[in-house]
């Protein structure tokens, strides 16, 4: 014996409150995990410039400054090059 109600629509598939649940929570996560890399890779960054924060070593000697007027001297591009300063370092 069949009745006479209507046919319910089947329920397949997400409601709307799901949907906007689950990518509520994603963009949550999302956003934790964004913030814990941004201050992973500061702390790495700032480690790593700490550790190689020495000056270069430099060499004063006046075999050094010599060489570095003569070299100078050869490559004088426009014949402006002045190398005063460095006569006078050598002084």
């Amino acid at each position: 014996m069949k009745t006479n109600q209507p046919e319910r629509p089947s329920r397949a598939g997400f409601s709307g409150a799901e949907v906007v649940i689950v990518t509520a929570i994603v963009v949550i996560v999302g956003l934790l995990a964004w913030q814990f890399y941004e201050r992973y890779t500061d702390s790495q960054i700032e480690t790593n410039t700490s550790e190689s924060s020495q000056a270069p070593e430099v060499i004063e000697s006046s075999r050094d400054l010599q060489r570095t007027a003569d070299h100078l001297q050869d490559i004088n591009l426009n014949g402006e090059l002045d190398t005063s300063e460095i006569d006078a370092a050598l002084e």
